[in-house]
């Protein structure tokens, strides 16, 4: 395998994982600003108020968006398929 070819699958490897990952660690993240700002304009310091919110918007995110991440995946592990006789050369 050349040494072009490894560094285009590692590429391929890292943007794909930033691909897969950052909408739903962006919801999560949103999420968790906006109920940090709401228990600081309440002053509730209750951790269900913080903990439940953020659980049950990530999941939902994740379930929402499980379809494009596998769909995503497949197509990933389709190209990764059609780079084998590249890499065997």
């Amino acid at each position: 395998m050349e040494y072009a070819l490894a560094v285009e699958i590692l590429r391929d490897t890292m943007l794909m994982s930033i691909k897969i990952a950052a909408p739903l660690l962006l919801t999560c993240l949103v999420v968790g600003i906006v109920v940090n700002l709401l228990q600081v304009a309440t002053s509730i310091q209750d951790p269900g108020f913080s903990s439940i919110p953020r659980f049950v918007t990530c999941a939902l995110a994740f379930l929402l968006l499980l379809p494009w991440m596998l769909h995503q995946m497949s197509d990933y592990m389709h190209r990764m398929a059609a780079m084998i006789p590249r890499m065997v050369e």
